[in-house]
């Protein structure tokens, strides 16, 4: 029982070694990479305000619209009232 007590702890002693002697991870990442990363960082957060610019000029013109439509409204009501007055609408 000692022997394999002392075998598991050997082998686990070894394995744990192993792992701080390799390390756990990449040792570094390539210059490629992060300057492939910045780029694509720039283009997100360009695209990011144009987005924002986008949603902007779609607010302007729903008010627009809405605007357009109000003052289309009441002068279709002022037509009607104009041709009521002098008699063209029947």
């Amino acid at each position: 029982m000692l022997r394999k007590l002392s075998s598991l702890v050997l082998l686990l002693a070894f394995a744990v070694s192993i792992v701080f002697v390799s390390g756990c991870g990449p040792k570094g990442t390539p210059q490629e990479v992060l300057e492939e990363l910045g780029e694509l960082k720039a283009a997100s957060e360009a695209c990011e305000n144009n987005v924002k610019n986008l949603e902007q000029q779609k607010a302007d013109r729903e008010r627009e619209k809405t605007a357009k439509e109000s003052r289309l409204e009441s002068l279709t009501e002022e037509r009607d009232a104009l041709k009521a007055e002098l008699g063209l609408v029947k």
